[in-house]
């Protein structure tokens, strides 16, 4: 069985949305040049937590990536979505 700090793959599947959350805040943190844990923190925040302010928030910290990592999604469908739900 793989394991990373002592977790399995199992183990790693098996969280809660709030602590998932928290572990892309961390990675976020740790190197705030990962867009993969914003953009998840964004995802989570307004799909599973109908939390449209935070998630517009991690949008707003992606906008400022652009030109300086690469691979960076088209955020406007995300920004789409936030725009509806903050109304």
């Amino acid at each position: 069985e793989v394991r990373y700090r002592g977790k399995s793959i199992a183990d790693a599947l098996d969280i809660t949305v709030v602590q998932a959350l928290e572990l892309f805040d961390k990675a976020a943190d740790l190197h705030p040049d990962h867009w993969q844990s914003r953009y998840n923190a964004a995802v989570v925040r307004l799909f599973e937590l109908n939390d449209a302010s935070g998630a517009n928030t991690e949008v707003e910290r992606l906008k400022k990536l652009q030109g300086k990592v690469p691979n960076l999604p088209d955020l406007s469908g995300l920004e789409g979505e936030i725009g509806r739900r903050m109304k």
